[in-house]
């Protein structure tokens, strides 16, 4: 992150059925979209003297949260330890827009992070990616 300037909070692997159109539509264990499931969040923490990259938007975007979008979770807001984001280890439709998307792992690196989140489930961690920053909205 950042030149390794962030702090990872939760790591959530892609559960086993992720998006299955055969089990019912919710958020519970079990069901198709799973709460908290398919990404890793973390912070740009001020006490790792990073600082967010320039992305200031909180607004919701007009970009669906697909795999390896990296987005703002909880509005962008800043915590004690500064601005949250995610990134989406799977396609994530049932977020629709609400969450504003101002990048992506490039896909050798997501592969990566992949396996990082299935060996460091439910953990924090750190780990360095590459990101392509959105410069328009997607349509």
């Amino acid at each position: 992150c950042g030149g390794g300037r962030c702090a990872l909070s939760r790591v959530a692997a892609e559960p086993e059925g992720w998006g299955d159109e055969s089990r019912p539509d919710g958020l519970a264990d079990g069901e198709r979209w799973p709460a908290g499931a398919a990404r890793i969040e973390g912070t740009f923490g001020t006490a790792f003297g990073a600082e967010a990259p320039g992305v200031a938007a909180v607004e919701p975007g007009p970009v669906q949260v697909g795999r390896g979008a990296v987005a703002w979770a909880g509005g962008g807001a800043a915590t004690g330890d500064g601005p949250e984001f995610f990134i989406a280890l799977a396609a994530m439709p049932h977020l629709g827009v609400g969450h504003t998307v101002w990048g992506h792992v490039v896909d050798e690196d997501l592969r990566r992070i992949g396996a990082f989140a299935k060996s460091h489930a439910g953990t924090g961690g750190a780990l360095t990616f590459t990101l392509e920053r959105l410069s328009a909205p997607l349509l």
